[in-house]
């Protein structure tokens, strides 16, 4: 019987990733809750995400029965979304720390190095971003000089800037709050400039309606954000892979942060607070060679693109194929840690949850933090759930109790037994 290849999700989810493995491989899209019951242990399944609860059990259960699985990262690492979201967060907290698939496709040596730092050196593999090849064909040859300075034509009057945040701009109402604030001092700085700068905005989680803007946002699968970059002569954006398309483009991009956090992306222009703006907008327009051939190095750092990704992920999905069932191959492209395994204290990993002891690798120790992180959830919600009842308990007693309206409800209980009594005499 031959091999399957599955993509876990749905069609709207996964497409525009498994869309550039089609050319080269029959692939079936299934959400994750029946991939347990289709794939055999002769079969490969890929994930686009292992942040949600339905993705880590298909997993878990794909593992047992012995089919390859693989997390084929589509984006950048970022910091809140690793270490600071809400208690009540319905993704795991500790997503990738460690990662549960067999092999993770990474999209840059970066990201790679940090994979390997959070407990996952044996399962890297640097493969880059299929979904940006086209990018990569079009803007990335063997001479590219870095320069800047935009798209549109040097005879048009104003610059142009795309101002864009990530799909999840914020995942705590603190972090929201910031990022509004990032923007709403850009709004004030481009109304300042509004003689010689031309502003798209492009904005998610209703960041428009607050900063009452008009929004250029259609969709998020990518495509009409590098025709919005074609057409503009510098990038700021939230800590996204936008950023990678910006540079990829040779756009110079800054990363706009208020959050007081690591990057865990290299940019050359960041701008962390108000007073950063003027100076940073300055250079975007005019960047100097250095800070272009910086972001040159960057972007090299976070994206493998000297040549096609789709190749190399090719060539790891059949090395998983081949190998018998329930064994990865063996590291395509060794990617160290900057740090030894045998240096890291894992209990940083988890968000300060409290980890068993014990000798159990640290892909089950995290399956086990996440059943304790699910219990204390369930006993929060069952205390809630208690107090509710309580308090609805309490106001019945004091209804019954109430001068005025007990001796209704005694009548309304005399008449109710009288007629039960005539029923049955009836």
């Amino acid at each position: 019987m031959c091999a399957k290849i599955f993509y876990a999700g749905t069609e709207e989810e996964v497409l525009h990733h498994a869309r550039p493995l089609m050319d080269h491989f029959e692939i079936e899209i299934v959400p994750p809750e029946r991939l347990g019951r289709v794939a055999t242990g002769q079969d490969l399944a890929i994930f686009f995400s292992e942040h949600f609860q339905r993705f880590r059990t298909a997993i878990g259960e794909l593992k047992e029965k012995g089919c390859r699985t693989l997390y084929a990262i589509d984006g950048i690492l970022e910091w809140r979304n690793a270490f600071e979201n809400r208690q009540d967060e319905p993704a795991c907290p500790w997503t990738m720390r460690p990662v549960l698939s067999d092999k993770v496709a990474t999209i840059g040596r970066s990201q790679a190095r940090m994979l390997a730092y959070w407990g996952n050196r044996e399962k890297v593999e640097l493969i880059g971003l299929p979904r940006l090849d086209s990018l990569v064909g079009e803007c990335f040859g063997p001479d590219r000089n870095p320069s800047g300075g935009g798209a549109s034509p040097e005879s048009r009057r104003k610059k142009r800037v795309l101002v864009t945040t990530a799909k999840w701009p914020a995942f705590t109402e603190d972090q929201f709050q910031k990022v509004a604030s990032s923007l709403s001092d850009l709004k004030e700085l481009f109304l300042e400039k509004k003689e010689s700068v031309e502003v798209v905005w492009r904005l998610t989680g209703g960041l428009d309606e607050f900063l009452e803007v008009e929004n250029n946002l259609g969709s998020l699968d990518g495509g009409e954000l590098v025709d919005m970059l074609g057409e503009c002569d510098a990038l700021i954006t939230t800590p996204s892979t936008s950023m990678l398309e910006g540079m990829l483009l040779d756009l110079p991009t800054a990363v706009l942060e208020y959050n007081d956090c690591p990057q865990l992306t290299g940019s050359a222009w960041q701008i962390r607070d108000r007073q950063q703006m003027h100076q940073v907008i300055d250079e975007l327009f005019s960047p100097p060679d250095r800070k272009m051939a910086q972001q040159e190095y960057f972007l090299h750092d976070n994206l493998e693109c000297r040549t096609p990704a789709v190749e190399r992920l090719k060539f790891l999905v059949e090395q998983m194929l081949s190998h018998e069932a329930g064994r990865a191959p063996e590291q395509l492209v060794s990617v160290e840690s900057p740090l030894s395994s045998a240096a890291i204290g894992y209990e940083f990993l988890f968000n300060g949850h409290q980890l068993i002891e014990s000798g159990e690798e640290l892909e089950w120790k995290a399956q086990i933090a996440n059943l304790q992180r699910e219990l204390a959830m369930v006993r929060e919600r069952n205390e809630l759930l208690e107090r509710e009842f309580g308090r609805a308990q309490s106001t019945i007693e004091n209804v019954f109790n109430n001068p005025v309206i007990s001796p209704f409800i005694k009548a309304g209980e005399l008449a109710g037994r009288v007629l039960g009594r005539n029923t049955n005499s009836g």
